[in-house]
């Protein structure tokens, strides 16, 4: 099940859900999604649903560390899970400085 949500997650991620917080879309070479589908690799949740939805709202500190603004998502262990997976981990991609948040919508499927 854990790798089902994985390569949905990857699926998401891949199919037009770049993420963005202005009109301006990320390089489409960037790694960045990449790193994040790693870092949300394995995510020990149980979903009763088929399928959620989770938005986030992130931002980068000058480390270059993600520093997550918001999870939408009405489960708390979920939020939670999320945020200690993605808060303060360093990627090495390359992003634009000019975009201050960028939202990112995950899909978790059962």
């Amino acid at each position: 099940m854990k790798k089902l949500q994985l390569f949905l997650l990857v699926l998401a991620l891949g199919f037009g859900s770049a993420v963005k917080a202005a009109e301006l879309p990320i390089d489409p070479n960037s790694t960045f999604k990449y790193e994040v589908v790693k870092l949300l690799e394995d995510l020990p949740i149980e979903l009763e649903e088929e399928e959620k939805v989770v938005n986030l709202t992130i931002t980068f500190n000058k480390d270059n560390e993600i520093v997550v603004l918001s999870v939408d998502c009405d489960d708390p262990y979920v939020k939670s899970v999320i945020k200690k997976r993605l808060n303060y981990k360093k990627v090495n991609s390359q992003l634009d400085k000019s975009i201050r948040e960028y939202k990112l919508p995950v899909r978790l499927k059962a």
